[in-house]
């Protein structure tokens, strides 16, 4: 057994020129930026997966629960101003 109860008999180790640590709102957009370039990225994350805490729990969640509520506005203000009533239809 090696690192964390995980298997390591298969590990290699590879040299890359950058090594991005993580995969949340400023880690995956700069390793995509930086590929773009033309350069070698390696991006790693350890939850597993290419979301970080911005994608999956913190920035993006947040930006749809305030277009939610400035769509909802904007209809409950369109409503009145046509004097209808705001909360129903």
């Amino acid at each position: 057994m090696g690192i964390s109860g995980l298997e390591t008999t298969n590990i290699s180790i590879q040299e890359v020129p950058l090594l991005c640590i993580g995969a949340g709102g400023g880690a995956y957009p700069a390793a995509f930026r930086l590929a773009k370039t033309g350069r070698q990225v390696l991006m790693v994350d350890s939850k597993g997966v290419m979301s970080g805490n911005c994608l999956y729990e913190g920035c993006v969640p947040s930006k749809a629960v305030r277009e939610t509520a400035a769509f909802y506005d904007d209809r409950v203000v369109s409503r009145i101003s046509k004097g209808e009533t705001p909360l129903h239809g």
